[in-house]
C-alpha cells in the first residue's frame, strides 16, 4: 500500500500554479516523479529566505526519518 498525505514545504509561501496533470492521473507521481509530476509552484512569503531551512545530504535524511517516525508512515525504503 501507499502512504497518501500532506507535502511539507520548505518555507511558508502561496500556492500560484498546480500540475493538473498530476490532479487528473495521480499515478504520474509513481511514473515521472522527477519530472512531469511536479505538484505546485510556490511564491514564498520572504523570497531572501525561502531556503533557510532547507536540509540536504545526511541532515535531510534524518529530518525525513524524524517525520516519518512522527507521523508513522510506513515506508519501503526505510525498513532497516
Amino acid at each position: 500500500g501507499k502512504w497518501a498525505g500532506g507535502i511539507p514545504a520548505p518555507f511558508d509561501g502561496v500556492i500560484i500554479e498546480r500540475n493538473q496533470r498530476v490532479l487528473d492521473d495521480p499515478n504520474l507521481i509513481n511514473i515521472a516523479p522527477y519530472t512531469d509530476a511536479w505538484l505546485v509552484v510556490m511564491k514564498p512569503d520572504v523570497p531572501g529566505h525561502a531556503l533557510d531551512h532547507l536540509a540536504t545530504g545526511s541532515e535531510a535524511v534524518a529530518r525525513l526519518r524524524e517525520w516519518i517516525d512522527r507521523y508513522d508512515v510506513q515506508c519501503m525504503r526505510c525498513v532497516e
